[in-house]
């Protein structure tokens, strides 16, 4: 458990999550999905669930561009994907206990929906990162509400065409899947709140009648698994809520239930202080972890020993860091800027943990920061877009979301 004598908003609507298991008590909030740049711009999903695009060369909000006439497509937790000249992406929103979740799609030259407000419906809450391969979309969800005994989750493929998705097969997961969809060679890796996580065959060369057949292997892992996976090599490394960090070798061809870790295979896991919502980080040989105490470790890759472990002042990490070069006269070091559920995103050494800075955003921040040419660019969660230099840490510049003028102040 975290010890903590406020939680942060961000946190307890994580925290609900767990407790309910079936999330029915979890009202969407927005503004969790990460920004993403495409080709100098900037595309934002807001906390209203509409979507701007920024300008990095001129600094300025194209105003032509977005779905932004005050209908909402809901709140989205992660960020689109690319598909040709589209994005593509999930998103629910809630009245009581009864969720409509969406897939939807948005032109890449003009920021406007391509399947109308309501997209591809599903009556769950859809959470996580989806993939794409092959002109097929994967999706993974949480129970179906209309679907006559439901399974606790389902992980779906869709076939792609220029109007709409067509569902091909779903198959049922023993828990819901918030953690997303995480392709590689053409196997799907697909964690769960049960714990377990799946393997599961995307080929079309086989003749799969039933789904289930496409398992090819799961891992039941020691508690709930709620953040997106994070894949290096051969290798699949993921958090629960039992404050456990895996190393998975995935190279060889399992085709049963996993139990144990096999060291000989370069597997590990690691018990650390508090939970891990988001997912690591890999440079040279260094691995980084973040809790939600908004504790961060660097570890050796090989073996999981810790190499430094910090803490930031305030609040939890619930959105991943980014890495950056801290450029001060002559002295340029390598960095991460972690953005706090509290407010502010703190600048953390990957040498030593040492704090070299802050960005000072007056807001907390539950989505990923982004790192260009060198300015750190983020969205706070009272739907600010700011921009800051990442050599004097100055703010250089403010959009409000939702007016879409400059901030106030």
């Amino acid at each position: 458990m975290i010890h903590k004598s406020k939680l942060s908003v961000c946190l307890f609507i994580l925290v609900t999550i767990i407790i309910s298991g079936c999330m029915n008590d979890l009202s969407p909030q927005g503004g969790w999905a990460d920004p993403l740049i495409l080709d100098e711009k900037i595309i934002i999903p807001t906390k209203k669930g509409e979507f701007v695009q920024f300008d990095t060369n001129s600094n300025s909000i194209d105003r032509n561009w977005g779905y932004k006439n005050n209908v909402s497509i809901g709140s989205t937790y992660s960020s689109p994907i690319t598909v040709g000249n589209d994005l593509i992406g999930t998103a629910y929103s809630c009245r009581g206990d009864d969720c409509e979740g969406q897939i939807y799609k948005i032109n890449k030259n003009s920021g406007l929906l391509s399947w109308g407000e309501d997209g591809y419906q599903l009556k769950t809450k859809l959470i996580g990162p989806i993939a794409e391969i092959d002109g097929k979309i994967y999706v993974s969800t949480s129970s179906i509400s209309d679907t006559v005994n439901s399974d606790p989750g389902y992980f779906f493929e869709f076939i792609l065409d220029d109007n709409y998705l067509y569902e091909s097969w779903r198959l049922p997961l023993s828990g819901a899947s918030w953690g997303g969809v995480l392709v590689n060679d053409s196997i799907a890796y697909v964690p769960t709140m049960s714990g377990e996580l799946y393997a599961i065959d995307l080929s079309s060369g086989e003749n799969y009648i039933d789904p289930n057949d496409r398992i090819l292997w799961t891992f039941q892992s020691n508690g709930a698994i709620y953040s997106s996976l994070y894949l290096n090599g051969d290798y699949i490394y993921f958090g629960d809520f039992s404050n456990t960090l895996y190393k998975l070798n995935i190279s060889s061809d399992k085709k049963n239930n996993i139990t144990q870790l096999d060291s000989t295979l370069g597997e590990w896991g690691k018990k650390l202080d508090s939970w891990i919502g988001t997912p690591v980080m890999i440079e040279d040989e260094s691995l980084f972890v973040f809790s939600l105490a908004g504790e961060i470790y660097s570890l050796d890759d090989d073996t999981g020993e810790t190499i430094w472990k910090t803490k930031i002042p305030e609040g939890q990490i619930v959105s991943s860091p980014v890495l950056f070069n801290r450029s001060r006269g002559t002295i340029t070091e390598r960095s991460l800027a972690v953005p706090s559920s509290e407010k502010n995103v703190y600048i953390i050494s990957v040498l030593d943990g040492r704090e070299l800075g802050i960005f000072i955003t007056e807001d907390s921040v539950v989505s990923s920061p982004i790192f260009h040419d060198e300015r750190i660019y983020l969205q706070t969660n009272n739907n600010e877009f700011r921009w800051f230099s990442t050599i004097s840490t100055n703010l250089e510049g403010c959009f409000d979301l939702d007016s879409g003028g400059f901030c106030d102040g």
